[in-house]
Order: C-alpha cells, then sequence, then structure tokens
C-alpha cells in the first residue's frame, strides 16, 4: 500500500513538472486526417551578447540575404508528419496579417490568436492547425539569469558565442476548438567560423551578414531551428 501511494505521488509530481507541455494522444490523432502547418518566427536572427556592464549590452537583429525561415520549417514539419501519417501541407502567412507578439521580447500571446486560426484552418479544410512560434527563456547555454528568445547567437564574456534556437509548438483542432498539443523545443550549439563575429559590436541597427542562406554559415543555424521545432513538435504527439 505504502508503495503505491509513492508511486501515485511521483505520477502526481511529473504531471505537474510537466504541466506546460500537452501530449496529443493517438485517440485524438485517429480523428485527424488534413493539417496545416504554419511557422511564425522572426524574420531575423537575433545577435545578443550579455555583457557584465549594462552599456555595453549588444542586442540587434542580423539580416542574411534570402533567408525564409518560416517557409523552411513549415516545410520540415510538414515533412516529418506526412511520415506519422498525416496529410499535411504548409499555410505561408505573412506575419504582418498574423503577429502574436507584442514587442520583439514578448512570447508569443497565442490565445490572442486562436480566433483567427479557427477561421484559417477553416478555410484551408484541415482538421488541425500546427503553428510555431519563438519562445522566451531563461538562457539555457551556461544556465545564466539573462534570456534569450527566438533563434540568432549568444554569448557572454565567459563563453565563445553559440548559435541557439529556442521555439514554441502548439496544435489546435480546428472543428472542436481547443488545444490538442503543446511544447518548448530549445537547442544550442558552439559556433563553427568567426563570420558572426560581426554582430558582436556597438549598434543597435540590424546588420546586413556577409553571406546568404545557401552558405555554410546561415545553414548551421537553419538546421538548428529545424531541430528545435522537431523536438517540439514530437514531444507534443504530432511527429516522430
Amino acid at each position: 500500500m505504502r508503495a503505491l501511494i509513492v508511486v501515485s505521488f511521483c505520477v502526481l509530481l511529473s504531471s505537474c513538472l510537466n504541466s506546460n507541455d500537452v501530449r496529443m494522444s493517438s485517440e485524438h490523432a485517429q480523428f485527424v486526417n488534413n493539417v496545416g502547418v504554419i511557422s511564425l518566427l522572426d524574420a531575423h536572427a537575433n545577435i545578443h551578447y550579455a555583457a557584465q556592464e549594462p552599456k555595453d549590452i549588444i542586442d540587434r537583429q542580423a539580416v542574411i540575404a534570402g533567408w525564409e525561415i518560416n517557409r523552411v520549417v513549415a516545410d520540415h514539419l510538414v515533412e516529418r508528419m506526412r511520415k506519422k501519417g498525416f496529410t499535411t501541407r504548409a499555410l505561408y502567412i505573412d506575419r504582418a496579417d498574423l503577429n502574436p507578439y507584442d514587442n520583439s521580447w514578448a512570447k508569443a500571446n497565442t490565445s490572442s490568436l486562436h480566433e483567427r486560426l479557427y477561421e484559417i484552418g477553416a478555410n484551408a479544410g484541415v482538421d488541425m492547425l500546427v503553428v510555431v512560434y519563438r519562445n522566451r527563456v531563461n538562457e539555457f547555454i551556461t544556465k545564466g539569469r539573462e534570456k534569450v528568445r527566438g533563434y540568432g547567437v549568444f554569448k557572454t564574456h565567459r563563453i565563445e558565442p553559440h548559435l541557439y534556437a529556442a521555439v514554441y509548438v502548439e496544435a489546435i483542432e480546428i472543428n472542436k476548438r481547443y488545444v490538442l498539443g503543446k511544447a518548448v523545443g530549445q537547442k544550442a550549439q558552439k559556433l563553427a567560423g568567426d563570420s558572426w563575429q560581426l554582430g558582436f559590436k556597438p549598434g543597435k541597427e540590424a546588420l546586413r551578414l556577409p553571406f546568404t542562406s545557401m552558405d555554410s554559415e546561415a545553414m548551421e543555424l537553419q538546421e538548428l531551428i529545424k531541430l528545435a521545432s522537431l523536438l517540439a513538435a514530437q514531444e507534443a504527439g504530432l511527429s516522430n
């Protein structure tokens, strides 16, 4: 009896600790046939230097020629979800028409978009919409106190620059109007090469980086974002 109580407590505790994630059950999945995927990530990478002195902090955007990360992420999840048996297609929505962020540092206000997403999903003839948002989290590269959001490059005076991606994925049921699954995904890795170092200069304006979306520097970040998005989709029960 005591063992049963301990096991029950552990299950309850685990449920509480993971209460921010909702995993779509196999029972719900069997009623989903057609799926639309929308990505609403930031259009540009973020460059952030968490300096010791506030005056030395750098926070700016980095512009990459030919960068279409929302199309890339949506297409990637479409491919992976098809392998799970869903009939899936990407819906390319302009962020100007569907913007969930109150400011450049805000988390996504997903509930404010739900009515519009239900409408988009119904017009597209899908049973479920999967939406990828940027996330804002405590810096997870060094476990520091700073915040990071979206994706880009992060460094402090203690470490070399790291690429990172922090995303939030939510799946909503269109006909019955509720959240089927949601989860976060984040990845980081040490930066290879030094092309991104240009971003760690004083200034607030966006910086145009000296490479394109097809070059290795950009492809490395792109793969990291795709992986973080896939991890979130897997945790939400949307992909293998």
